[in-house]
C-alpha cells in the first residue's frame, strides 16, 4: 500500500512550527496554496509544505555579520 503525502491543517502547522491560525493567515496572504478537498475534509500536500519551509528558512532576514573590531583600548 502506498503512503499518501496528504496532511491536515493541524499537522501542516506543526511542521512549520506555527499555530493553525497563523497557518490560515499564510493561506489568506497567498504564501501557501489553499487546501484541496477529499471526502469533505481539507488536506495539504506534504511536499508543498516542506518546500515552503525550506524556502522560508533560506530567506530569513539574517543580517550580515558586523566586522569585529580588535585591539580596542578599554578605559577604566
Amino acid at each position: 500500500m502506498e503512503h499518501s503525502d496528504n496532511i491536515c491543517k493541524k499537522e501542516a502547522a506543526r511542521l512549520l512550527k506555527i499555530s493553525p491560525s497563523s497557518f490560515y493567515r499564510l493561506i489568506q496572504k497567498g504564501e501557501l496554496k489553499p487546501p484541496f478537498q477529499i471526502g469533505g475534509r481539507s488536506f495539504y500536500s506534504l511536499k508543498e509544505i516542506t518546500a515552503y519551509n525550506i524556502t522560508r528558512q533560506q530567506t530569513r532576514g539574517f543580517q550580515k555579520q558586523r566586522k569585529v573590531i580588535k585591539n580596542v583600548n578599554k578605559t577604566q
